[in-house]
């Protein structure tokens, strides 16, 4: 839609809201409960995202306000360099590293979108943007953000045959990219937060980093239903949070024991902050490593076919025995299912799958209003959709 990007975003996009929420009584009440006597519209825990990070430096600057909330620098970069040109036909001949030296951030590169995108929906050490339990226990949804299933949603205000003109394999790049971008930044939020409680600046174990609905469900009805145990975890013990970490495939020689090491160190809640920051950023220097590798060159389409024969080959007690691991799961497939039916998969076989991924969906949702399953995530509902779609791609 070439000239009609603002008018999309302006009416379309929860973005252009980010700031107005901040006065909604759910984010006063969320300030209440923090014991904050700063309202949430002037608070920079809050601005830095519902507003942009550098809101500070943007302050007073001609043409920007507060009000636009997550406005158009704060994801394209400053545009004090590109604002007069961007929209000539000459800017589409300029290199992006050019365009870089004049602040506008290239976010046809997936890579570069992805990694704007979690530094808000993910959390950043960087800017210290961190939606913790404190922050969650006072009533601030928590962030557990998937970069596939996010743009699939996102109302465009640019094409999106473009994109996949560009790249064919276009909703499997954007799984994966996503998928280690969301998990490094994640892995250096971890490292950051455990730094941060080994100076005694932040509380330890962060409970962030767990899964939620371990603890918060409902114990209504349990006796009726099959205990369902984890492979590798204790009875008794807290799992660590895997949602940015259940599907990351490995690295060409990555030593696999290094995740493990940074699995088997927050299964203890005890665990010394200094080794957990540490097995953290090694594993997050794995991953950056790996996104180098993939972001060099398209997937083809067995490769495509064989990530999602790959992420439903867990038997369900596996897959999904928490609600986080099922999403993943879930997720996955209607992504690389997406790309197969762009990259020529046959009708027939995209009908079936398409019924299995909906049937799984429904065991997912949540009520209108909630932020969770309502009386606790049942993994038996969920295990018969996932085995018709594992059994479809493993005959």
């Amino acid at each position: 839609m070439p000239r009609g990007e603002y008018g999309a975003w302006v009416s379309h996009d929860k973005h252009a809201n980010a700031f107005a929420v901040l006065f909604d009584p759910r984010s006063q009440r969320i300030q209440r409960n923090r014991g904050v006597s700063v309202p949430a519209h002037e608070d920079s825990l809050c601005l830095k995202c519902h507003v942009s990070q550098d809101y500070e430096r943007e302050r007073g600057q001609p043409g920007l306000e507060l009000a636009d909330g997550v406005h158009c620098e704060a994801c394209h970069g400053p545009a004090a360099g590109w604002l007069s040109t961007h929209y000539l036909p000459s800017w589409r001949t300029i290199s992006d590293d050019a365009k870089a030296v004049l602040g506008f951030r290239p976010l046809k590169d997936l890579t570069v979108r992805a990694n704007t995108c979690a530094e808000c929906h993910v959390g950043s050490n960087r800017t210290g943007t961190d939606v913790n339990h404190d922050l969650i226990a006072a009533g601030h949804p928590r962030l557990n953000f998937e970069f596939a299933n996010y743009l699939a949603n996102y109302p465009r205000h640019w094409s999106l045959t473009a994109e996949k003109q560009r790249h064919p394999d276009f909703e499997a790049r954007a799984w994966l990219i996503g998928q280690l971008v969301s998990a490094r930044q994640a892995l250096d939020l971890l490292a950051w937060r455990a730094e941060q409680a080994s100076q005694n600046k932040a509380p330890w174990p962060e409970f962030a980093e767990y899964d939620c609905y371990a603890c918060h469900r409902s114990l209504k009805g349990l006796a009726d239903r099959p205990v369902t145990l984890v492979p590798g975890r204790m009875t008794g013990k807290p799992a660590w949070n895997a949602w940015y970490l259940a599907l990351v495939p490995h690295s060409p020689g990555e030593n696999v024991e290094r995740r493990d090491t940074v699995r088997k160190l927050m299964s203890n809640l005890a665990a010394d902050e200094k080794q957990v920051a540490e097995a953290a950023r090694v594993c997050s220097k794995d991953l950056q490593t790996l996104l180098q590798q993939i972001d060099a060159r398209p997937l083809r389409p067995d490769q495509v076919r064989e990530l999602l024969q790959r992420v439903t080959a867990s038997p369900p007690e596996e897959a999904v025995a928490n609600w986080d691991s099922a999403a993943q799961h879930y997720l996955a497939a209607t992504a690389l299912y997406q790309a197969l039916g762009d990259l020529g998969m046959p009708k027939q076989e995209r009908v079936s799958l398409r019924q299995a991924l909906e049937a799984l969906r429904q065991t997912l949702t949540f009520p209108k209003g909630h932020d969770g399953p309502v009386g606790g995530f049942d993994p038996t509902r969920a295990a018969p959709p996932y085995q018709q779609l594992r059994l479809q791609l493993h005959p």
